[in-house]
């Protein structure tokens, strides 16, 4: 018991190192005062998008320089509002369904973006700064998550609990390894003529792998790739039921392990039971320096995130339940879909 009690310590200690080292080195997308006129195609899929005027905010950017490439659905319903709301607009391009948008753009960059995710005024000169000063071949960036209601107020938090405490960050450029490796597929830009000379993905789009997966094939390529926070110029708003943010939060934890069932009990003993068992374990005094890292860690965290530090560290124990149920649920429903095949 002694043996498992210190390992829980010494995970605790280098979880708090890891936040540390990220709430110092601040990896966000920071607001850049440089101008630039390269074209961007922005990459969207008209299926996932609702409401009535969807683009409105891409287009009201002050970055003038993109052309929004639309691939419709082929539902003549849905394909009729489009044409209707963006047909006569210069900047977007709507595409037949079985149109790669990729091969149609005229950008020297690629942007491809998720409905949920929302640019700031002023994010995307940050992001061709980023882009030309280190010579990037692709940017993630880790949209701040927006709190749209109750249940968000336990997952909306897991996410970047457990990337903060896992992945030095800016580590990500300046190591070629692929053990540092994160991202979002939310909000990925690439160099465009990088991306179509390598025949990286042969009718898949990135976001179809995940943001993970795509920083370390960059990195297998031996070209640069570089992961930030979107901080106040990039966000996203959580969308769906409860159920639905549910498991998209265990997937997306999930995907932060390498997908590894192993992994993924040891990260829950280590997170969750562990905590527990000291609690239940050790006297008041011994149970300071845990507490300690703990209540630091999840101030860091907050500060990085950009969320409250005092709901989180009030809500922490039922915010670890859920994550514990979610990545349970997750793990449980794909190897149960693994049989089947």
């Amino acid at each position: 018991m002694i043996s498992f009690l210190y390992a829980i310590l010494v995970f605790l200690v280098l979880r708090f190192s890891v936040t540390l080292f990220n709430f110092l080195s601040n990896p966000k997308l920071g607001l850049s005062l440089r101008h630039y006129t390269d074209l961007i195609s922005i990459c969207v899929d008209a299926k996932d998008f609702t409401g009535e005027n969807p683009l409105d905010d891409l287009l009201t950017q002050d970055y003038q320089q993109i052309e929004i490439l639309v691939k419709l659905t082929g539902d003549p319903m849905l394909d009729y509002h489009w044409n209707t709301a963006y047909g006569h607009h210069r900047s977007v391009h709507l595409l037949g369904p079985g149109v790669d948008s990729r091969k149609e753009a005229s950008g020297n960059y690629l942007l491809f973006l998720k409905p949920s995710v929302v640019l700031k005024n002023g994010s995307l000169q940050s992001m061709m700064h980023r882009m030309k000063t280190f010579r990037l071949t692709l940017l993630s960036v880790i949209p701040a998550q927006v709190s749209t209601g109750f249940p968000d107020i336990f997952f909306q938090p897991l996410y970047n609990f457990v990337l903060l405490g896992l992945v030095p960050l800016r580590l990500i450029r300046l190591s070629g390894s692929p053990l540092f490796s994160a991202g979002s597929s939310e909000c990925m830009l690439f160099d465009k003529k990088v991306y179509l000379k390598e025949h990286w993905l042969d009718g898949l789009f990135p976001a179809d792998i995940g943001g993970i997966e795509m920083i370390k094939l960059v990195k297998e390529h031996r070209l640069k790739t570089e992961t930030l926070l979107g901080g106040r110029l990039v966000k996203s708003y959580a969308h769906g039921s409860a159920e639905v943010i549910f498991k998209r939060t265990g997937n997306r934890v999930y995907g932060l392990l390498g997908n590894n069932i192993f992994a993924l009990l040891c990260y829950l003993v280590l997170v969750v039971a562990g905590p527990v068992a000291m609690f239940f374990s050790l006297n008041l005094n011994l149970l300071i320096l845990p507490a300690g890292l703990i209540f630091l860690s999840r101030i860091m965290q907050s500060f990085l995130s950009g969320q409250s530090p005092v709901k989180n560290l009030i809500l922490h124990p039922l915010q670890m339940l859920v994550l514990g149920v979610s990545l349970i649920f997750t793990a449980a429903g794909r190897f149960i879909r693994s049989q089947q095949k």
